[in-house]
């Protein structure tokens, strides 16, 4: 699903990313292209509540992922570090909940977007 609504969000960017209206609710202007880039999360290293209370971004090697035996790139967990900052995740938690409304948001969006053709 991830790689579809990836996908799906490159065919709305505009110069203006005017067609990211509820997204925009949530996020400034300024910060739109942050959030329309693929976002990576440490789906199996976050195994129980208490990780979601840690107060770092988890290592790059936390994000490997069994289901496609890989880990994601430089470029990628520099963008997660980017985002921890930038948005100031002080938990695990909250990292994972701007991740979720970031997703849901762009989700809204790609179907307002397919609506209104």
């Amino acid at each position: 699903m991830a790689s579809i609504l990836f996908t799906l969000t490159l065919n709305l960017i505009t110069p203006d990313f005017g067609k990211f209206r509820e997204t925009r609710k949530m996020i400034n202007n300024e910060d739109i292209p942050l959030v329309t880039r693929k976002g990576v999360y440490p789906y199996e290293y976050t195994d129980s509540w208490g990780k979601l209370e840690e107060n770092t971004l988890p290592r790059k090697e936390e994000f490997y992922s069994t289901l496609t035996e890989t880990n994601i790139g430089d470029t990628d967990y520099e963008h997660a570090k980017t985002v921890w900052t930038h948005f100031d995740c002080r938990m695990l938690g909250e990292y994972s909940d701007l991740y979720l409304k970031i997703d849901v948001m762009l989700l809204v969006d790609v179907f307002k977007n397919c609506v209104h053709k």
